[in-house]
């Protein structure tokens, strides 16, 4: 059982830095908490780790996406995948792992604003770190052909910036 005082790190990681090892379990992290979910992924470009030693605990993946909001071209950091083992969950690591991806979608990507798809049942949770929900719809590619996300969109706005609360396309695959 972990406590509120553990210590961990968090380090911002380019995906062509990770191992192939490293690479394959952060795949089957999100495999394993999301499920099988038939669509196609986009890959993350970025990824936030925290770890507790060398133990991975806690994950964000971060996608470098230019997408159209109202056909206006716009550049986003796509958050992919928040992960944290379930005996590091209630200790601040989603909160400190979203903060360490919202600096990196400024200092890494270099852009204002923060886009992730989410369930209901957890948007709660970003909604109390200042990410706020669009209410149209959102689309995205598939082989298939288009598609419009069944849940939720919400979007992060950087140092005042101001994202328009409108239709989306996130100009290819989903995160």
């Amino acid at each position: 059982m972990t406590s509120a005082n553990s210590v961990f790190q968090i380090k911002t990681i380019h995906e062509k830095d990770l191992t192939g090892q490293k690479r394959d379990q952060l795949v089957q992290w999100f495999e394993d908490e999301f499920g099988y979910i038939p669509l196609k992924w986009a890959e993350p470009q970025w990824y936030v780790l925290a770890f507790n030693d060398s133990e991975l605990i806690g994950r964000v993946g971060i996608i470098d996406r230019l997408i159209l909001v109202a056909d206006q071209q716009i550049c986003v950091g796509g958050i992919s995948g928040v992960i944290a083992k379930n005996e590091w969950r209630n200790n601040g690591i989603g909160k400190k792992l979203m903060a360490e991806a919202v600096k990196a979608i400024k200092d890494k990507l270099n852009v204002c604003f923060g886009l992730l798809l989410c369930r209901k049942e957890v948007s709660g949770f970003y909604e109390k770190l200042g990410w706020k929900v669009n209410d149209f719809p959102t689309t995205f590619e598939q082989p298939q052909g288009k598609m419009v996300f069944p849940n939720l969109t919400m979007t992060y706005s950087c140092e005042g910036a101001f994202f328009p609360n409108a239709p989306i396309d996130l100009n290819g695959l989903p995160w």
